[in-house]
């Protein structure tokens, strides 16, 4: 919920630049490091992403997000917006798809 909090809804379109100039709603700017953290860590942005649009994405796309380097806090904001698709992944595991999206969740 904290590393939610500030992250803008639309991550992925803002540059670096952008997103250090523009206006937290408390007044503050968000810190360079951070910044950079959101834009290089992209498993980060899909905390802004609804889980229904994961559970259709491809597994090759998550393979490709870079988990390498989050800290514990981060890794735990990317577990609980997923949590609730690691029950279905893990049922249907049949599929050879998903599958690996279940072994990339673990």
């Amino acid at each position: 919920k904290k590393l939610r909090r500030h992250m803008p809804v639309d991550v992925k379109l803002l540059s670096e630049d952008q997103l250090c100039h523009e206006e937290t709603p408390n007044g503050k700017y968000l810190p360079k490091a951070m910044v950079k953290k959101f834009k290089r860590t992209n498993v980060l942005q899909m905390i802004r992403v609804d889980p229904e649009d994961i559970v259709r994405m491809h597994p090759s796309t998550l393979e490709n997000f870079r988990v390498t380097g989050l800290t514990l806090t981060e890794r735990r904001a990317v577990y609980t917006h997923l949590k609730d698709l690691g029950p279905k992944w893990e049922s249907t595991k049949a599929d050879k798809m998903t599958e690996r999206k279940w072994t990339w969740f673990k």
